[in-house]
């Protein structure tokens, strides 16, 4: 045989299996994607309603145990999902493996939340804060029973049945949270949402599994030392990392919840939580899809870059537009959302929507680094970031409260994603030139157009919906059209390629 037949063969080859991957990855994005779009839209209208309920100390209090939970939880030290995606499926006892070191890790979070409780209280952190992180690791044991199956099926891009299970799980788990809110025990009305919603997931997988995964009574449930000593080394290098990141992200509360106040929190929270709008569209799509494709295509350099470029233009031309909107829309989006009395958070929400821009763009490049097996080096840009954070927040948030910690917040993202560019650009070719050069020049027309219509134009006068309305649709219409405009053909290639993709999936359900 020769040569070029082989070549032609081995072309074939690849193209042949890159379809069914680029299928499933998009029919798996799809699932996600569209029961986030759910998760995303009906938990943004019913928290409309609980904000408008509750006073910013709730959300503060909330907030700050969340910190806590995240700095004592041993499951976040240690990723087990990504570590399984790491061994071949038809390796004996990973699943029993699986099951056995998650929960010692979740009864050892909670046995190290017990001993720093009465530690927390005598630092003068409020009791509300020290029971809301106890329920919190109490929930996680709970969660530790199932989550192996979530992983199998994550490992295998089948999606469909998580994805349905959190689109029922949601809206029914803010019925205790509005019932406490409108009897007069708002306290309890964010934590009540938590416990339900997280025991409603748990037993509809276990209803799912029942009914369906009956094939996992085939696995080989036993312990293996040797298979859990695989997904502690990987595991915990993912962990570690994701530890730290999760630290550097939630140290702003700490920072804010000690100085300033749980009140200040509050405000923060809500401002935080609206600029992560972009992030919550795609970050679904990331830790699940991207991270197992990524997985798969690690040995295939070409494919690899091909779809890491995919995902990363993807994120620039979905966050950027909506960072804009929030820009631009802030003062009338809040007083219509939240209320009179949640205007404080005006300029906090105008300082993070540039993190809503670069979270995606962040989150989809330390996915990547973790699934070609290099999950150290975000190790060190996430230390990085937690150091700048810590170092420079402490200060900022001193001198200048909530709005100093949301400064040092886009600092250090800025210094992250630079980070992980460097590293990146270690092991695989991606033009960000190319990918990023168009949305951010869009952006700034946008944006200087919009400077040049206030002054000429008036709106004050319309009802704050339409404002809101108005301005949005401007952001959103404005930075397309120049998109096309200004990079014709490669955005037109990419979006027919995945209207195809899409198209193709439609066509196979």
């Amino acid at each position: 045989m020769t040569d070029e037949t082989s070549s032609a063969q081995t072309d074939h080859s690849t193209k042949r299996h890159e379809a069914p991957l680029a299928h499933r990855a998009i029919r798996s994005g799809m699932w996600i994607l569209g029961a986030s779009y759910w998760t995303i839209g009906f938990g943004f209208i019913a928290n409309i309603g609980l904000t408008r309920l509750l006073t910013p100390g709730y959300y503060g209090d909330f907030a700050l145990a969340a910190f806590f939970f995240g700095l004592f939880n041993l499951r976040g030290k240690l990723s087990l999902h990504y570590a399984l995606a790491q061994i071949p499926e038809e390796e004996e006892a990973a699943p029993g493996t699986y099951v056995v070191v998650d929960v010692l890790l979740a009864v050892g979070g909670l046995f190290i939340m017990l001993i720093a409780a009465p530690i927390l209280m005598s630092l003068g952190y409020s009791s509300n804060v020290v029971a809301l992180t106890l329920v919190m690791a109490t929930m996680a044991c709970f969660e530790s029973t199932s989550s192996v199956f979530s992983a199998i099926l994550s490992r295998q891009l089948h999606s469909r049945p998580g994805s349905t299970i959190a689109s029922v799980a949601l809206p029914l788990s803010y019925i205790p949270a509005f019932w406490l809110a409108l009897t007069s025990r708002g306290q309890y009305s964010l934590i009540a949402q938590y416990v339900a919603i997280a025991s409603l997931a748990q037993i509809g997988i276990w209803i799912y599994y029942w009914r369906t995964m009956r094939f996992g009574l085939k696995f080989d449930w036993r312990f293996r030392l040797v298979t859990a000593r695989r997904m502690v080394v990987f595991g915990s290098l993912v962990g570690i990392s994701s530890f730290v990141s999760i630290m550097g992200t939630q140290a702003d509360n700490f920072l804010i919840g000690t100085l300033s106040g749980a009140e200040a929190l509050g405000y923060y929270d809500r401002a935080y939580r609206t600029a992560q709008w972009p992030s919550l569209l795609l970050g679904a799509l990331f830790v699940h899809s991207a991270y197992y494709t990524y997985s798969r295509l690690q040995n295939d350099s070409a494919r690899l870059q091909k779809s890491a470029s995919m995902v990363f233009w993807i994120s620039a031309n979905v966050a950027l537009p909506v960072a804009l909107a929030l820009l631009i829309s802030a003062p009338d989006l809040v007083l219509l959302l939240y209320g009179e009395q949640w205007m404080p958070a005006v300029p906090l929400l105008r300082i993070l929507a540039t993190v809503a821009v670069i979270r995606p763009i962040w989150d989809n490049a330390a996915i990547l680094l973790t699934a070609i097996g290099q999950p150290e080096r975000m190790i060190v840009v996430s230390f990085v970031q937690l150091g700048v954070l810590v170092i420079v927040g402490w200060p900022l948030t001193f001198l200048l409260g909530p709005v100093g910690t949301a400064t040092t917040v886009v600092f250090s993202f800025v210094i992250g994603i630079a980070g992980l560019y460097i590293l990146l650009r270690k092991s695989i070719a991606v033009n960000i030139s190319s990918i990023f050069s168009a949305p951010l020049l869009a952006a700034l027309i946008t944006t200087i157009i919009y400077i040049g219509l206030i002054r000429v134009l008036d709106t004050n006068q319309a009802d704050v919906w339409f404002r809101v309305l108005m301005k949005s649709t401007y952001a959103v219409v404005t930075f397309f059209i120049l998109l096309f405009v200004i990079q014709p053909q490669e955005t037109s290639r990419r979006v027919s390629y995945i209207w195809q993709m899409v198209r193709k999936d439609a066509g196979s359900t």
